[in-house]
């Protein structure tokens, strides 16, 4: 939470986009692969709660988003790019969620899945 007041004091006017995620898909995770679960999940309750206290106190900074709303593209998604100005453009959407994304990669290097990046 002091982090993102002190963001909140430099930033002339930011928007917080607060990303969360199933506690069980979290622990799934190969980011979390070496920590307990239950370590996990309770560290995770923690962060949530001070999102929601950030986000009860700032609603107008604050934007929530679940990780199913960016897989699924949901009206959520839309309304992300709706409250930050940007146009919300389906085909670079689905171009961009169709490039594998992990913290472990079956392959090391990437660069080829961005050979055709539309922009």
């Amino acid at each position: 939470p002091s982090y993102l007041h002190f963001l909140k004091r430099v930033m002339p006017n930011p928007l917080f986009v607060f990303l969360e995620r199933d506690l069980e898909e979290v622990v799934q995770s190969a980011w979390w692969k070496d920590n307990h679960p239950d370590q996990i999940k309770l560290k995770f309750r923690q962060l949530y709660q001070s999102f929601d206290q950030f986000k009860a106190k700032h609603p107008q900074k604050s934007y929530s988003i679940a990780y199913q709303d960016l897989t699924q593209k949901s009206a959520r998604l839309k309304g992300l790019f709706d409250r930050i100005g940007a146009h919300y453009d389906p085909d670079l959407i689905d171009f961009v969620l169709s490039v594998p994304h992990s913290y472990a990669p079956k392959e090391k290097n990437k660069a080829h899945h961005f050979k055709d990046f539309p922009i």
